[in-house]
């Protein structure tokens, strides 16, 4: 057993593993450590003292007295975000278009907007630059109020939604606020609109539309003289999540485990994938795409992690098997509800949950031929990679600049993984599904080109999945100046194989 497997199968039976003054000990369960384990510790005995010695000297930054002492430990997902953007110019929106009814009450609107509001404190979010001079977070006392709008459409809405999406851009901001826009958009001869746009910083796409949901539930029981729940919802807790997520990351078991699987990487050649024009760059002006649609009923499964899980196993089986190499690299955005801390979901979070990390595979000729099989490769990526938890505290969050530095190294895979397909607790019902009237399989080719712009996509391909009423739809963007059509309707073809197989084995 390696040293990364132990360190895994310790967590497993809930055993941690300590070091004072030189000497190894260990918290167990009764009747958990068993001899097999105990000599797999004594054979890793020096390494294991090294490693979790090191990693207590590395706890993560707590705030200090002369901070604010509502600032909140950053997770991954705001790693990244730093990483990447500043806060400060950065506009980031997801936007809801709703078909409300006719007469809609903007007062109750309003009302209903600051009930919900009181309810989530992912509201309350704001990043700031504390005394020590590092992007920070915390949580406001008390929501401030959103930027809500009323219009009255004369010639439709069309230009309407221009100046709106104009205006969400130059309002939304996580530093000063407001984070959440409504505009009512009323039609005097059709149904009214509302357009609900919160700052990608306070959701993801799962908890706007919960959010939206809870807003129009809230607008009907008003409209009914309805009593309404206003109390937070501390089970839906943003900062619960961060405090949770955090005190497990302070542990030196974590970070042992963390550095034992992820640090063989950094001097691990990334796999590169196939390409049948050299020296094309994937842009806004060369963009295509081309889509596959999937009915519920050649799902693999309803049931939440399962699905979710093989989508990422389909997507990296495809790769390997449209790029001929066993051995393979993607990037993945994972949804961050279920994975990170064993036997936690955070399904009812209301905030922004995403991890972005990279995913390697090695595959060989029996890594779909059995239910056991997938299961490894799940155990790969669920209980080892524990979804990029590891990898973005050691790329974003590591105390040590040094640490962070060497993972920044690392070459980026050249596909890029998006699932959005976020499958409800305990499984989809039935008969919330559409009864399709497609076929599973229908390749749709299309230019998503924008001729105004040649901004860079991050990735030479970038595999979307994306929910509709019916089944999933799976889109897969590249560049003409990279790739055929042809090429990308064969890696197309070969993801569809593999979910297909996967739900063979699987039923």
């Amino acid at each position: 057993m390696n040293l990364s497997d132990l360190l895994l199968a310790l967590e497993y039976q809930g055993i941690e593993l300590s070091v004072h003054e030189g000497a190894l000990g260990y918290r167990a369960p009764k009747g958990t450590f068993t001899e097999a384990l105990r000599d797999e510790v004594k054979h890793h005995k020096e390494d294991l003292i090294a490693l979790i010695g090191k990693s207590a000297a590395h706890i993560l930054h707590q705030p200090s007295v002369d901070e604010a002492v509502d600032e909140l430990p950053l997770t991954p997902w705001h790693g990244w975000y730093l990483e990447t953007f500043d806060p400060r110019l950065h506009k980031w929106a997801v936007t809801h278009h709703v078909h409300i009814g006719a007469d809609v009450d903007f007062d109750l609107i309003n009302e209903a907007v600051r009930l919900v509001m009181l309810r989530y404190d992912t509201f309350r979010q704001r990043m700031y630059k504390n005394k020590s001079g590092r992007w920070a977070l915390r949580m406001l006392p008390d929501p401030t109020p959103p930027k809500i709008n009323l219009y009255h459409i004369q010639e439709g809405i069309k230009n309407l939604v221009e100046h709106l999406d104009k205006d969400i851009q130059n309002s939304l901001n996580i530093t000063d606020g407001p984070v959440l826009y409504v505009a009512l958009c009323k039609n005097n001869t059709m149904r009214d609109d509302l357009v609900i746009s919160f700052h990608h910083n306070i959701v993801d796409a799962h908890s706007s539309k919960i959010l939206v949901k809870e807003m129009l539930n809230a607008y009907e029981r008003l409209l009914t003289k309805q009593d309404i729940e206003s109390r937070p919802n501390d089970k839906s807790s943003y900062a619960s999540y961060i405090n949770r997520l955090h005190k497990y990351m302070n542990r030196p078991m974590f970070f042992a485990k963390s550095i034992s699987y992820w640090g063989d990487f950094i001097s691990t050649p990334t796999p590169r994938i196939p390409m049948d024009f050299v020296g094309g760059q994937h842009t806004t002006d060369n963009s295509r795409t081309v889509s596959i649609y999937i009915a519920a009923s050649d799902f693999p499964s309803s049931n939440t992690h399962l699905m979710n899980d093989s989508l990422v196993i389909a997507a990296c089986a495809a790769v390997a098997g449209w790029s001929g190499e066993d051995h393979v690299a993607i990037d993945v955005e994972h949804h961050g509800r279920g994975g990170h801390i064993p036997g936690v979901d955070f399904l009812d979070t209301i905030g922004p949950t995403t991890f972005k990390f990279p995913v390697w595979l090695d595959f060989d000729q029996d890594y779909l031929s059995s239910t056991e099989s997938f299961e490894l490769l799940r155990e790969r990526i669920r209980d080892v990679t524990q979804y990029g938890l590891g990898y973005g505290f050691l790329r974003h969050l590591h105390p040590d600049h040094r640490i962070r530095s060497e993972f920044k190294k690392i070459d980026r895979p050249q596909v890029f993984f998006n699932n959005r397909t976020i499958f409800p607790k305990g499984g989809q019902k039935e008969k919330e599904w559409v009864p399709s009237q497609r076929k599973s399989g229908e390749l749709n080719f299309a230019s998503n080109s924008d001729p105004r712009s040649n901004d860079p996509y991050s990735h030479e391909i970038v595999i979307e999945c994306d929910r509709v009423p019916d089944g999933i739809e799976i889109a897969v963007k590249y560049s003409a100046k990279i790739h055929k059509d042809s090429t990308a309707a064969d890696l197309v073809n070969m993801l569809f194989t593999k979910l297909k197989r996967i739900s063979e084995i699987c039923d």
